[in-house]
């Protein structure tokens, strides 16, 4: 996420990332469902900022 505001866009960006990987998982979980009704294999994990660089003005 690139931005130039005064304040951070970290959660803007996470929650971005969250929604986008619960889509895709919703829309494949299909293809992992046991017989139980479970997904076994399928995990989210390791969602962070990876960088932040703030730029003075």
């Amino acid at each position: 996420v690139k931005a130039s505001y005064k304040t951070g866009v970290e959660m803007e960006a996470l929650s971005c990332v969250s929604a986008a990987l619960l889509t895709v998982w919703d829309m494949t979980k299909y293809l992992e469902k046991d017989e139980t009704g479970n997904y076994p294999e399928t995990s989210i994990f390791d969602i962070h900022v990876e960088r932040k660089v703030k730029v003075h003005a």
